[in-house]
């Protein structure tokens, strides 16, 4: 990998977790997501913090696994698509050096095009598109598969593919979903908090985790230690702007 500037790299983390910061504003559940956060030789390394074993109810798990075997299924049946595989991404947003694994579900050897296999029912596109678009987008994915279910986890019929590498002509059942003042939101969203991190982390060479509680704050801490470092409120006024608030906070 000797290619790869790491000098220039300022974050080295997951596709994951920069998902689950930018959906949070797009994110209906307002589900809580946790990472690690350390400082080492002045570049900060985040990881995504998986939940505990036995987290998941069982309409999680189910819907879990009849996406994952869609995928097997959809990937498997057609002869033109390959495996899937993991590629490195490199600068981010306003010019932010990082360096991230994505994971890629298939290519289709006859085009070229990065594929993104999904499966959801009707009722659940709303909150499904923007984070499929957004962990697309940081994937370098050019094309979403979507297979439609039934609330047995049956796939009844499958959308057209939907293409996300023509920025000037934007598929139109994702705008259905996402508008490009949302698609921006969501970039604001984690370059300021990335930016926050940044400034706040200290200069310690120790693993801390960053927790967004849900619909609460977002909290830095380290270990035991009973106060916290900053917060972050996170407020989104649909009607004044189409944007989030970032409001910083001492204890």
């Amino acid at each position: 990998m000797a290619w790869i500037i790491l000098e220039k790299v300022s974050f080295v983390t997951q596709r994951g977790v920069l998902k689950d910061i930018a959906y949070t504003i797009q994110n209906y559940y307002k589900n809580e997501w946790q990472f690690e956060v350390c400082k080492y030789k002045n570049k900060i390394f985040l990881r995504r913090i998986d939940q505990p074993q036995g987290f998941e109810n069982d309409w999680h798990k189910k819907n879990s696994y009849w996406g994952i075997k869609f995928e097997d299924f959809v990937i498997n049946l057609d002869p033109e698509i390959n495996a899937s595989y993991m590629m490195l991404s490199g600068t981010f947003g306003s010019g932010t050096k990082m360096l991230y694994t994505a994971e890629v579900d298939a290519i289709d050897e006859t085009t070229g095009e990065r594929i993104e296999v999904k499966s959801a029912s009707e009722n659940s596109m709303k909150n499904n598109v923007p984070k499929a678009w957004i962990q697309s987008f940081l994937g370098g994915i050019d094309t979403l598969l979507y297979g439609m279910k039934d609330q047995g986890g049956i796939i009844r019929k499958l959308l057209p593919r939907m293409a996300l590498s023509n920025v000037s002509d934007p598929d139109p059942y994702i705008s259905k979903y996402l508008t490009e003042s949302d698609k921006n939101a969501m970039f604001g969203l984690l370059e300021e908090v990335l930016e926050w991190v940044k400034k706040k982390l200290p200069e310690e060479d120790r693993v801390w985790s960053c927790i967004m509680a849900g619909r609460g704050a977002m909290i830095l801490n380290y270990g035991d230690r009973a106060t916290d470092l900053s917060r972050i409120g996170l407020e989104k006024s649909l009607i004044e702007q189409e944007q989030w608030k970032i409001i910083l906070q001492r204890d």
